[in-house]
């Protein structure tokens, strides 16, 4: 059965107010990721000033799409 759903991309372009990231899970265990929680955990938090830490090609898709974005409102916890 097709889906009438766009795209994750298509509905960030269509955005008119604002746009909120949620992941509830009970665990969290990709295990490629499993060093940066264990880092985040014992309180590593990522320097804004340091892109190359911590930007990706996501990140240059939300600034296209939502200009007034910048680092500090891509901030993480």
């Amino acid at each position: 059965m097709p889906s009438n759903v766009p795209d994750f991309r298509t509905l960030l372009r269509e955005t008119k107010k604002s746009a909120v990231h949620l992941e509830m899970r009970d665990q969290y265990s990709v295990a490629d990721e499993a060093e940066q929680f264990a880092a985040w955990k014992a309180g590593h938090r990522y320097s804004l000033e340091d892109r190359d830490e911590w930007w990706h090609p996501f990140h240059d898709f939300v600034v296209e799409t939502c200009p007034s974005s910048s680092p500090a409102a891509l901030r993480t916890c």
